[in-house]
């Protein structure tokens, strides 16, 4: 069925002037205009449960695939070796991969000091150390848990995203929300250049049903509306709008 004219469509279309970073999630790099923006800061907000995790070691997985070398920073979250443990039955999760292309590091002792300039250094240490190409940090969250005020995490997330920027890495920051999808205002959603929301609504057989939205995505004709995403044997799964 064809749109009217000022109707927006629902497959974008791809920015070629802009280099951009493949997720190799099913679907999802057209929804997102091509995929997205190399040396991007994207936050992967949901309430638990909703697959961010598992989101971001498949986007770190595939980048390694492709080339690259990523690093996952737990903070607060789960242990390396129990996050590791959680995906080491999907497809994406390549064992050999470990320590090599795709790095875990755990930043909770050194967030506990509350220095978050010896933080960023130590991230921005490890980036260089590996030449890393994509990082996630699970979660950004804990630096709320931890009492660090509104303004320190706004000046936290500006500068991750501009160190990122400049050595081409891409960055994935989880973030838990409520259960409602109700986003909270924190700078974070603001600085970031993109937000992707995972979640789920009740259908008529009451089960769950999963879904995705792209908020915004800088530099990119990416789509709107409300997906559905599936938790598969090969990770997370986004079905294009038909």
């Amino acid at each position: 069925m064809r749109h009217p004219p000022s109707r927006r469509r629902e497959t974008p279309r791809h920015n070629l002037t802009m280099e951009r970073m493949s997720t190799g999630v099913a679907n999802l790099d057209e929804l997102l205009g091509g995929g997205i923006p190399t040396g991007a800061t994207v936050l992967l907000a949901g309430p638990p449960g909703a697959g961010k995790s598992i989101l971001a070691q498949q986007l770190l997985f595939h980048s390694a695939r492709c080339g690259g070398t990523a690093v996952y920073f737990v903070a607060l979250g789960e242990p390396p070796a129990k996050a590791m443990r959680h995906c080491e039955t999907l497809t994406f999760f390549d064992v050999a991969s470990v320590n090599k292309s795709v790095h875990y590091k755990d930043i909770t002792a050194i967030l506990r000091e509350g220095d978050l300039t010896k933080l960023m250094l130590a991230i921005k240490t490890i980036i260089a150390d590996v030449d890393a190409t994509a990082i996630a940090i699970d979660s950004i969250k804990a630096l709320y848990d931890l009492g660090v005020s509104r303004g320190t995490v706004r000046q936290f997330v500006y500068d991750l995203s501009f160190n990122v920027s400049l050595g081409a890495c891409t960055a994935f920051l989880v973030r838990e929300t409520a259960p409602d999808a109700c986003l909270p205002d924190a700078p974070e959603f603001n600085i970031a250049d993109g937000v992707i929301v995972l979640g789920w609504r009740t259908v008529e057989s009451g089960e769950p049903d999963r879904t995705l939205r792209i908020l915004k995505l800088r530099g990119s004709d990416h789509a709107q509306g409300t997906y559905r995403m599936r938790l598969t044997a090969r990770g997370v799964e986004v079905e294009a709008r038909a």
